[in-house]
């Protein structure tokens, strides 16, 4: 019965992982919010003050390694230089943070 229970729950706590962009877009449905193309399952929460979408950094480098077949370094050069060399001081665009700094 433990051991279902914990299967249960960590099922659903990775399904929520995968889908939290589409519960962010439920839960706030007159919200017109600015994606970053391509990063849906680097998306980790939303910045309730501007209504601005959060970004795990590691996991759009993540997203890049795995569906462009990049390696890391091409990954990281990417990334920085389009996705955030593109952004500009706004209030409007995607908040992008570093979460794990081993």
């Amino acid at each position: 019965m433990i051991v279902s229970f914990f299967f249960f729950y960590f099922t659903f706590k990775l399904r929520c992982m995968e889908n939290k962009l589409e519960q962010i877009l439920e839960m706030y449905p007159d919200v017109e919010f600015l994606k970053a193309d391509g990063f849906d399952k680097a998306v980790i929460g939303v910045d309730l003050k501007h209504y601005r979408l959060i970004y795990d950094y590691y996991l759009a480098i993540k997203t890049l390694i795995e569906d462009d077949g990049m390696t890391e370094e091409e990954a990281i050069e990417h990334f920085d230089f389009n996705v955030l060399g593109s952004l500009q001081d706004d209030s409007q665009y995607p908040i992008f943070i570093m979460t794990d700094f081993d």
